[in-house]
């Protein structure tokens, strides 16, 4: 492999990274996933530490700035930056992004993790705690992570019901590792035959689980749900003077699902954008929707508490056919830059996207709301994307998920494509249906097996109807958790602490023979 050797400085990198972009939406050619890493392989096989991050951070680079310029989008539209300063904004989440994929190439240089029979095992549990970690540090952004290539490959995607999504980016990896010990000739013959044992155990493993649950349906009681996409124009949504115009779409598509006979309605996040805390004539309004209809109703709307120092949330409230007040959800993972301003005092020149109001807060405690016979949880926009808690709903017990989002922030972008494809795995992961509600589109309904029974175009007026289930059965990953991305993490963690150890020790050896001769 001559030529890898002369492109191995910035050309195999950039391939990697163009062969991810493609893996996901707009593209969504996710065969190609399987094959990405092998470049950035066989670029940071025979590199120092130093030139491996570099690799690494350039691969990242070209992976996510085509993958994520839908931001620059919504800064420039929404929040008002110029085109410099988003761009320039996207350079540093994409540089922080990017900064993962160099830590992954430098830690497998400097822990000589490549050349051995075992890399397949090594390698794909530091990718895979490398993505658990991007899901926490830094409030967490775990977008586009590697599984997520796969969400339409159903029998695969069932892994994720045992292991979560990092089980099937974990998969991608050992077959991007065993394909580049195949290719590259400096590997012995055991590691290259062990490597493609390991792939061919691993995807036979996981086709097998994927056939068996594909056609080992979950049961559960019925029910009826109706989603209302009204497609208000995001740049026309917060002005004071279209709330009736907003509330009236919203009620007479709502009206037009009557004869359906829906036990559930569901609005988009920030249906209604005005704070129905305050103002009651909507409530009261929307209270005999829910009565008139016979029907629960989940609609998005901001709230506020307090008079003095006042904070508000971004929230989802719940009206039963019975004359009570509405309950509530407040969402918990909010934003950055949409719904409040980190490190305000450095970024100063940035606004929010959502205007009108300060920083929204986030809300403290997950919701189920109750229906007969079970019970819902509610996924506010950016939360579909952050597995631990869709997870914490269903160990609660709610028998199906709702996700409400707005992203008509992105406009026609691959924003809303990227945001369903995520969405799809929480459904699966859980066991359970997924209803999701998008103000406008991609609305859908999502069954357990991950299979989009019901969907929505974008920027179109529309609704949704459809039949679910409240399933009772619970999956391994609604049971276990995050086990397996922790076991990969343990596994990296002693191997890091092990190795300096472990070369003292043979340095120590050298030292004792050199001495007695």
């Amino acid at each position: 492999m001559v030529w890898a050797a002369r492109a191995n400085p910035f050309l195999l990198p950039l391939l990697s990274g163009l062969l991810l972009y493609l893996s996901f939406p707009p593209a969504d050619w996710g065969f190609l996933a399987w094959v990405a890493l092998v470049p950035l392989l066989a670029a940071i096989r025979d590199s120092p530490p130093r030139s491996a991050f570099q690799a690494g951070v350039l691969c990242g680079i070209s992976f996510y700035l085509p993958s994520l310029y839908w931001v620059t989008h919504a800064l420039v539209v929404y929040g008002g930056l110029s085109r410099i300063l988003s761009l320039l904004v996207l350079v540093a989440l994409c540089l922080y992004l990017s900064a993962y994929f160099g830590f992954f190439s430098w830690l497998a240089s400097h822990f000589r993790m490549l050349p051995r029979g075992s890399a397949s095992l090594w390698l794909s549990c530091l990718w895979v705690s490398l993505e658990y970690l991007r899901n926490w540090l830094l409030s967490g952004f775990p977008w586009n992570l590697l599984g997520y290539s796969q969400h339409r490959f159903l029998t695969l995607l069932q892994l994720t019901s045992l292991t979560g999504i990092y089980g099937l980016s974990f998969l991608l990896l050992v077959v991007n590792i065993s394909l580049f010990q195949i290719l590259r000739p400096p590997f012995p013959p055991s590691a290259r035959r062990l490597g493609l044992v390991w792939a061919i155990i691993a995807i036979l493993l996981a086709l097998a689980y994927g056939s068996w649950r594909l056609h080992h349906r979950l049961e559960g009681r019925p029910l009826r749900v109706a989603v209302i996409q009204g497609n208000i124009d995001q740049s026309l949504k917060w002005e004071p003077s279209l709330q009736r115009q907003s509330f009236e779409t919203h009620r007479q598509l709502t009206l037009g699902v009557s004869g359906f006979h829906p036990d559930l309605v569901v609005w988009p996040e920030t249906a209604l954008p005005l704070y129905l805390r305050s103002e009651k004539a909507y409530r009261d309004e929307l209270q005999a929707l829910a009565q008139r209809l016979g029907s629960y109703l989940l609609v998005g709307a901001p709230d506020f508490e307090g008079e003095g120092g006042v904070r508000y949330y971004n929230s989802a409230f719940f009206f039963t056919p019975c004359p009570k007040p509405p309950e509530k959800y407040d969402k918990m993972h909010l934003v950055p830059f949409g719904e409040y301003v980190p490190l305000r005092g450095l970024l100063f020149f940035v606004e929010k996207l959502v205007p009108g109001m300060g920083d929204f807060t986030a809300g403290k405690e997950p919701k189920i709301f109750p229906l007969s016979g079970g019970g819902f949880g509610v996924l506010i926009c950016f939360e579909a994307i952050f597995p631990e808690l869709a997870r914490t709903y269903r160990s609660r017990g709610a028998n199906f998920l709702v996700n409400i989002t707005n992203d008509a922030w992105f406009g026609k972008t691959a924003a809303p494509y990227q945001h369903l494809a995520m969405a799809k795995v929480r459904a699966v992961e859980n066991g359970v249906y997924l209803v999701r509600a998008a103000n406008t589109g991609i609305s859908a309904l999502v069954s357990p097996e991950g299979m989009v029974l019901r969907s929505s175009p974008l920027f179109t007026q529309d609704r949704i109807v459809g039949i679910i289930k409240m399933v009772e059965r619970k999956t391994v990953y609604a049971r276990a958790g995050d086990l397996f991305a922790w076991l990969c993490l343990t596994l990296v963690g002693g191997r890091i602490v092990y190795t300096p150890i472990s070369w003292r020790r043979s340095s120590a050896g050298k030292d004792k023979v050199s001495g007695r001769s």
